[in-house]
């Protein structure tokens, strides 16, 4: 009994450190027990001393007293031989190892997040007994820990930042990702969980749709095989029969059969293949989606979040058809028709003609049945009438010209690229030029073009052999100028020729643009008869009802749904059934849709994607998307069109080569202008060709631009950016902009332009808002076409950004201006900065700011180092004039002296000026300077708000009379920077008289590297207690040794209820733990206004740092960023600013300390 209770006790004999049993056991005032020789090696190696296991601080170093009484208690338990606790294991391979074990480690049962360790029971103790280690995030034991910090700053990853999609910690909140929507990891989680949960959905769906489908497609491919098998015993006896005669045909008409076996059954497996591959990675992605909802790692979730939500692409169609080249039930019933004929045929040399001959009779007995010879007629004046409209294409002999030349349609015609689609699967979500290009470069990867489920325009209406009802309702859908009305023209050709679809004896093709005509006369309603008698006059009302009779015989086609204006109603109540009946057309239309008129008949629809919302896809048998033009066919055109081989091939290459003519060139009607245009070209003499003015008029004067607005749209912003446009490009660019209309931006940088290229370009950049033409190498006669775009009539530019361009030189700029001057100029930004300008080019600046048509309110003329006095002067002259409107100048860097003060002067002194900015930096305007500016500065005409003097060789010499603008009734400035000047301690107090007058209105102050001491500080202390005072920022970093003194001064004024300073930076100011309890005051004090503190570069160390945490745990600190870089902190201290922060988490409060 003492033994077992001895066991259940052995923890409490058990050594923390070593998980051993007590050896010369001493007690500590905590009243832990350790042994002597662990404990004295664990402080020995350690500068504090605490607690190992609950982790109690001692300001002294405890004498360690010997625990007789337990000492004799684990004796016995020794003498008892129990070994260690039977719960605690060792950690075995894949295990995660406790992190404060010595030696062989024990298995980790928790992992603790505010740590970043893992421990074992025992050391998981301290966690659970006492107050200090209560509020650490525990979770499951995890190896990975590290993954868990923040790559930046190595803290705990705690946070989600919704803007950038990441995760984060603490500080990056207040740095990186300031101002961005942040939520706690937990939170986001629960949100993704639902947006994941519906992919998952979506993929197990997916996966059983699959599994149906691979078993649909055995049943096929046995069907297949079945039926073949089925059909060569019936259709032996036959043959038998005929044996004597038909040999040779039969063995062609059995190779025939085997081939389209073989031809289907590989299509079969080929989706059958696809099919697996896809089934294969749904279930691996739905075993990882399963691990992700049980993983309860935040982190990991997040982090693997984007990649899984997304659903893999839905590669194989869901839809099968199998095209059988002829019926097998026709060909018997014809078999026993034609042994008569057979008999003559026999006669005929069967080694050479048979089997052609015989095929030929079968095509010929599929021609529909017209009994009544006034029918037979009849159905002879249509096929005439219709091959006479369709054996021609019309063709104008260039781009633009009016005039059109007939061409054959054979001799032009192109076979377009179509693909099958399932109808009731149909749903357009994406723009039609972005879903045809995306499709394009899917099927332009390796072999998918090739495996791609294709559709011959001829095989439109065939019935798969596995199919029950026949194919009578299909929609073709493509893009603008994708080819439909020609693939229509194409069938209405084959059909009057005899070559393809001869089941119809009637076919009728009518145009939604035509039919929009027919409201606009008197007859609003008519019936289907007299539609078809309108278009086909030669069909009399009465024939017509005799042909109409038989509906398997009939086709309708119905061309450009898109561009009818009526709104289609499929309902019931809204059809009609009798022929005869007059209705509105668009019910005609709906009605043989529906099948209630003329039930029986076929009708095919083409439409651009947008418009099939308007019909009924559950009606449809067949749906096909036309996809234009793939690379072979675009060379079988462009051979058509040159019918020059040679030649041919050089277009085709010449149009690869360009990214945006090859781009757009599976459009049919763009290969076409492409390709008239290269003809043109190639038959210009060298001598004569200037390939922009042939691009350039070709394409104003176009008639397509709708088809550009349709197929382009209106993209608010265009990038070409380091990008090599030729003149071709330059041309297209322009005239898919000028169509659009307007564009918000247009960016150009770092792209070699020419001035032919900007010329070319010229209608499509007086269509945009923004243009960027950085560092394009522009020169003196681009700068002369971009005055024309400025001065255009439509010109819609208002922002112009021209910086980096050495070789513009001042003409360029006064070219320039020239278009500046024009009253058709919008401009109202322009960037000239980094130009290599000079003086030379001011004069011009000025006419164009003194100008009554100029509209300029900003001009950068930054780092133009040549610039010089003698160009601000003459600016200024300008700055006067009562027609300038310009609130923004930057003219840093600009080679100034205090020489061009006083004429700058006299523009803020000027009623007529407008400026707001002035941003004078890294100019040697020294003292003389500041003090001429500052005439101007108080008086009552002046306007400015921002004063930009970084850098330019003042000292306090000149600030009495900065001081004087600063409390002047007349004075506007809300932010001036004076940093890197040499002003001392005299200057800061003197600036200081005037920032504490009531006529003082700044709120924004730089004073870095000014040489500033604690002499200083009281004036600027007393600055901060004004109650006239509006200062919310303040910069005194890097080179003013303030010091301990100074920060005590300052923090008095910081204490003030008249203290309105939000960012106060103090980088590198000779600071130490001396004056934190001066800043922790602040910190804590109802009145301070703090939010972003600044204390990089000081020595505060760890003394320094807890006094300033006393002040950030104060309920009346509002402070969000802390930065306390470079500061001797220790890591200990790190990690209880650390709990600082968590702490302050943990009661709402948004606290980043950057270390």
């Amino acid at each position: 009994m003492a033994e077992a209770q001895l066991c259940g006790l052995q923890d409490e004999f058990t050594c923390s450190l070593c998980l051993d049993t007590l050896t010369d056991p001493v007690s500590i005032p905590c009243g832990h027990n350790f042994c002597l020789k662990c404990l004295t090696d664990c402080w020995d190696q350690s500068q504090e001393f605490s607690c190992p296991q609950c982790r109690e601080m001692f300001n002294l170093r405890p004498p360690l007293r010997r625990n007789t009484v337990l000492n004799e208690i684990v004796e016995k338990l020794k003498k008892t031989g129990l070994s260690s606790s039977p719960s605690q294991k060792y950690a075995g391979p894949g295990e995660v190892e406790c992190d404060a074990c010595t030696g062989k480690k024990f298995r980790a049962v928790k992992s603790c997040l505010t740590c970043l360790a893992s421990f074992c029971q025992t050391h998981l103790q301290p966690h659970y007994e006492g107050d200090a280690l209560t509020h650490h995030k525990l979770t499951d034991p995890d190896g990975n820990l590290k993954e868990k910090l923040c790559a930046k700053h190595q803290k705990s990853l705690e946070i989600f930042c919704k803007t950038d999609d990441l995760c984060i910690c603490m500080m990056c909140v207040v740095t990186g990702h300031k101002g961005h929507e942040t939520v706690e990891l937990e939170t986001e989680r629960e949100g993704k969980e639902k947006q994941l949960g519906a992919t998952w959905r979506e993929i197990r769906r997916r996966l059983e749709e699959r599994e149906k489908k691979m078993k649909e497609m055995r049943n096929v491919v046995e069907q297949i095989k079945i039926s073949v098998e089925k059909e060569v015993k019936e259709n032996e006896k036959c043959f038998t029969d005929l044996i004597h005669c038909i040999e040779e045909a039969q063995k062609n008409l059995f190779e025939r059969i085997r081939e389209q076996e073989k031809r289907e059954i590989e299509k079969a497996e080929g989706v059958m293949e696809r099919l697996e591959k896809e089934i294969e990675e749904l279930k691996k992605r739905d075993t990882e989606l399963k691990e992700m909802f049980d993983n309860k790692d935040h982190v990991h979730f997040m982090q693997t979040f984007s990649s899984r939500c997304v659903l893999p692409a839905d590669g194989v169609s869901l839809s099968f058809t199998v095209s059988a080249d002829f019926s097998f039930e026709d060909l018997r019933n014809e078999l026993s028709c034609l042994k008569k004929s057979l008999e003559k045929i026999i006669q005929w040399d069967i080694q050479t003609s048979s089997g052609k001959k015989l095929l030929e009779v079968i095509d010929t007995r599929n021609e529909p049945t017209v009994s009544d010879p006034r029918a037979k007629d009849l159905h002879e004046t249509h096929r005439q009438a219709v091959s006479e409209s369709t054996r021609t294409l019309g063709a104008q002999a260039s781009p633009g010209d009016p005039h059109t030349t007939a061409v054959g349609f054979e001799t032009r015609y192109t076979e377009l690229v179509a693909v099958e689609h399932d109808p009731r699967n149909h749903k357009e979500t994406e723009h039609e030029l972005m879903k045809t290009v995306r499709i394009h470069e899917e099927l332009m990867e390796e072999g998918a073009a090739e495996k791609c489920e294709r559709i011959r325009i001829e095989q439109l209406f065939k019935k798969s052999p596995v199919s029950v009802n026949p194919v009578n309702i299909i929609v073709v859908s493509g893009m603008a100028g994708i080819g439909k009305t020609t693939m229509v023209q194409k069938i209405m050709y084959d059909w009057a020729r005899g070559t393809e679809y001869q089941r119809f004896a009637f076919v009728f093709l009518f145009k939604f643009r035509e039919l929009n005509l027919l409201d606009n006369e008197n007859e609003p309603q008519m019936s289907l008869t007299k539609l078809i008698e309108r278009h086909y006059k030669y069909l009399s009302n009465e024939r017509l009802k005799e042909i109409l009779q038989k509906t398997e015989t009939l086709l309708f086609i119905f061309d450009g749904l898109d561009e009818y204006k009526h709104k289609l109603d499929f309902t019931q109540s809204q059809l009609c059934s009798n022929p005869d009946v007059e209705v509105p057309v668009h019910i005609l239309f709906t009605s043989l849709v529906r099948r209630t008129l003329l039930k029986g008949c076929s009708v095919l629809i083409t439409s651009r994607p947008a418009a099939l919302e308007a019909v009924d896809m559950e009606r449809v048998d067949q749906f096909v998307e036309i996809l234009g033009f793939f690379p072979e066919q675009r060379l079988m055109y462009c051979k058509k069109f040159f019918g020059d081989t040679a030649l041919a091939a050089y277009a085709f290459q010449y149009v690869k080569e360009n990214t945006i003519l090859n781009s757009m060139c599976f459009i049919p009607s763009y290969c076409w202008m492409i390709c008239s245009l290269l003809r043109s070209h190639f038959m210009t003499p060298e001598n004569a060709k200037s390939e922009a003015l042939q691009v350039s008029p070709w394409l104003c004067v176009t008639q397509n631009k709708e088809l550009i607005r349709d197929t382009i749209g209106k993209d608010l912003k265009m990038n070409f950016s380091s990008m090599t446009l030729s003149a071709v490009d330059c041309a297209v660019l322009a005239t898919v902009i000028s169509c659009c209309g307007e564009l918000k931006e247009l960016d150009l940088s770092e792209t070699p332009l020419t001035p032919e290229s900007i010329k070319i370009l010229e209608p499509g950049l007086s269509c945009c808002n923004v243009v960027r033409l950085v560092s394009c190498g522009l020169t003196i006669r681009c700068c002369s076409a971009l005055s024309s775009v400025l001065s255009a009539p439509n010109s819609q530019l208002t922002d112009l950004r021209l910086s980096y361009n050495n070789n513009m030189e001042d003409s360029g700029v006064e070219q320039l201006c020239e278009g500046l001057r024009s009253p058709n100029c919008k401009l109202e930004t322009l960037w000239l900065d980094s130009c290599s300008l000079t003086s030379a080019c001011c004069s011009a600046l000025s006419s164009v700011l003194s100008s009554p048509n100029s509209r300029l309110t900003y001009l950068n003329l930054d780092e133009n180092n040549n610039l010089g006095d003698s160009g601000a002067r003459q600016l200024s002259e300008g700055l006067r004039s009562d027609n300038c409107k310009l609130k923004e100048l930057w003219l840093w860097s600009c080679g100034l002296t205090s020489a061009c003060c006083s004429a700058l002067s006299s523009v803020l002194l000027s009623p007529n000026s407008r400026l707001t900015v002035l941003v004078l930096n890294d100019n040697k305007l020294k003292d003389s300077g500041a003090r001429q500016l500052s005439e101007g500065l108080r008086s009552h005409n002046c306007k400015l708000e921002t004063l930009g003097l970084d850098s330019c060789g003042l000292t306090s010499a000149c600030c009495s009379a900065l001081s004087s603008v600063l409390s002047s009734p007349n004075s506007r400035l809300t932010f001036l920077n004076l940093d890197n000047n040499n002003l001392r301690d005299l200057g800061a107090r003197q600036l200081s008289e005037g920032i504490r007058s009531d006529n003082c209105k700044l709120e924004t102050l730089g004073l870095l590297s000014c040489g500033l001491t604690s002499a200083c500080c009281s004036a600027l202390s007393s600055v901060l207690s004004s109650p006239n005072s509006r200062l919310t920022y303040l910069n005194l970093n890097t080179n003013n040794n303030l010091g301990d003194s100074g920060a005590h001064q300052l923090c008095e004024g910081l204490r003030s209820d008249n203290c309105k300073l939000v960012t106060l930076r103090l980088d590198s100011c000779g600071f130490t733990s001396a004056c934190c309890s001066a800043l922790s005051s602040v910190l804590s004090s109802p009145n301070s206004q703090l939010t972003e503190l600044d204390l990089n570069k000081n020595n505060l160390g760890d003394s320094g740092v807890r006094q300033l945490s006393e002040g950030l745990r104060s309920d009346n600190c509002k402070l969000e960023a802390l930065e306390l870089q470079n500061n001797e902190i220790s890591e200990s201290e790190e990690s209880n600013l650390r709990s600082v922060e968590e702490e302050l988490r943990r009661s709402g409060r948004q606290l980043t300390i950057i270390t």
